[in-house]
């Protein structure tokens, strides 16, 4: 999701909070929905914060940086420190971590949206638990009929009864046996839609394992970066310290 798009969820999601006359800077324990709709507003503004801090990592000009640009404006009677081997070695460097940073992270949101959408299908949330409840009540009934047809089926073979009442019996078997017939199918769905369920909450669970590796590849890569633009800092005050004592012969 862009950031402009995320902007606005968050705005729409003050908006709501606000028209109930909470405060998204307070917890309120009182209403789920509330509590969830303030931690989304916070997650929103962080994710914000993240994408700023990225923009801010990189910049749109590589190989020639802003870095070199600034070195070379500044020391333009000095070309030799501008073209530093140390200076084309970071803009190439950034450069490089830029992209990889920037490919990570569409990465990361491509997966991300994915698994929202596995887990926020409402179809699915709706039947998670059904299928278990479901599966176990239809095997309690099954086993019930199944009993039932067998008590049916001994009596009829071991007991002599009117014509009248064997009708009914065997009336009564003939129901129970298309009944275990049709149970036993919506058994099979049940089972089979739990199985798909099950594969569905497994590839959850390898998305979750996989957004959370490319996370922490995430946070080590913005970490390298920092890293390197604080070598390049100090690499550049000590050249500027350079300059001036050069300037001053």
């Amino acid at each position: 999701m862009s950031k402009d798009k995320l902007k606005q969820k968050a705005e729409q999601l003050k908006e709501k909070i606000q028209s109930r006359g909470l405060d998204i800077s307070f917890d309120h324990d009182e209403d789920k929905e509330n509590v969830e709709s303030i931690d989304m507003v916070k997650h929103i503004q962080m994710k914000v914060e993240e994408m700023d801090e990225e923009a801010n990592m990189c910049t749109s000009v590589a190989p020639e940086t802003e870095e070199r640009k600034s070195l070379e404006g500044d020391h333009a009677e000095h070309p030799e420190i501008a073209n530093s081997s140390f200076a084309v070695q970071h803009a190439f460097r950034k450069a490089e971590l830029c992209k990889q940073l920037q490919e990570l992270t569409k990465a990361l949101a491509m997966k991300e949206e994915i698994a929202s959408k596995m887990v926020d299908n409402e179809r699915i949330t709706s039947m998670r638990k059904q299928y278990e409840v479901t599966v176990k009540e239809l095997e309690h009934i099954i086993e019930k009929l199944e009993k039932e047809k067998a008590e049916l089926n001994s009596a009829l073979n071991t007991k002599k009864a009117n014509p009248s009442a064997l009708k009914k019996e065997k009336e009564r078997l003939r129901e129970l046996e298309t009944q275990l017939s049709d149970y036993k199918k919506k058994q099979i769905e049940y089972k089979r839609l739990q199985k798909t369920k099950e594969q569905s909450d497994q590839t959850v669970t390898k998305l979750d394992a996989e957004i959370k590796g490319m996370k922490q590849m995430k946070v080590k890569l913005m970490r390298q970066m920092k890293e390197e633009a604080e070598k390049f800092r100090q690499w550049k005050l000590k050249k500027d310290k350079e300059i001036n004592q050069l300037k001053q012969q």
